[in-house]
């Protein structure tokens, strides 16, 4: 068992290493039917090896994360670990923003947010971005406060949850024009993303997240690597918020560990 455990650590750190955008998913395997026929088949896991494979995955993920943390100091490239677990009732784009916020060394964050809220929301009314910004200096906690205010009191105007869901998917261009002025501002070309935890998401949410891996988010030259542990989970559907495929290997890789690894 120790030298499966080293495998798959051994295994799952090689991908970790690469720059394109990977997915840690579930396993499968070649069955045959009773005519002879082989079918690539997904497998339920044993439930006993579910916490472990959890633990071995977040705990390859965050060793890389600090690995790669340290090995980029020089370079100043920004690393974001994101336990998706802690977005509370957060989308899980604009968590993504929040999180970056904390790390950012940006002079200006307030503006920065406030204008990518203020150029893309289409939750807040023009007569309400000027009582919300202007004559105000506000702190981000204030600002990521009063925009999710709004956001609840659109939600709840919603009849047809279909709508907002549409809402959220426009609303994350805030998290793509925030973290390019941040970086902008910050003379940052890369930012690596490792999203662990990944099964408190929604079907949209992964969606949104599949955005990033469809476009690999280049804007004026800025890039994002995007690293998924989805762990026990199957990536639950495999389109974008525009509704283009993601597809492997080439818009991702993924690695699959098997159970008699574990």
């Amino acid at each position: 068992m120790e030298n499966n455990d080293k495998y798959n650590e051994w295994f799952i750190d090689t991908y970790l290493k690469e720059e394109q955008c990977t997915i840690i998913s579930a396993w499968y395997r070649h069955l045959k039917d009773e005519d002879g026929f082989s079918t690539f088949v997904k497998q339920e896991r044993n439930p006993d090896n579910l916490k472990k494979l959890e633990s071995m995955i977040s705990k390859c993920m965050q060793k890389r994360y600090q690995e790669e943390l340290l090995g980029t100091l020089d370079k100043k490239a920004p690393i974001l670990y994101v336990d998706c677990s802690q977005k509370g009732e957060n989308d899980i784009m604009f968590f993504i923003l929040k999180e970056y916020i904390k790390i950012s060394k940006a002079e200006n964050k307030e503006d920065i947010l406030t204008k990518a809220i203020w150029d893309n929301s289409v939750v807040i009314s023009t007569e309400e971005r000027s009582t919300y910004i202007d004559g105000n200096k506000l702190n981000i906690e204030e600002i990521v406060s009063k925009y999710i205010q709004f956001l609840k009191e659109k939600s709840q105007e919603k009849n047809d949850i279909y709508d907002f869901k549409d809402i959220l998917d426009k609303e994350r261009y805030i998290t793509f024009d925030g973290l390019n002025d941040l970086m902008k501002q910050e003379n940052q070309k890369y930012l690596y993303l490792y999203l662990d935890k990944t099964d408190i998401l929604t079907w949209d949410e992964q969606r949104r997240i599949n955005t990033l891996l469809y476009t690999r988010w280049s804007v004026n030259d800025i890039r994002i690597r995007v690293k998924i542990n989805n762990g026990k989970w199957t990536w639950k559907n495999r389109t974008s918020s525009t509704w283009d495929r993601i597809q492997s290997t080439h818009d991702y890789s993924e690695i699959i560990i098997h159970e008699e690894k574990l």
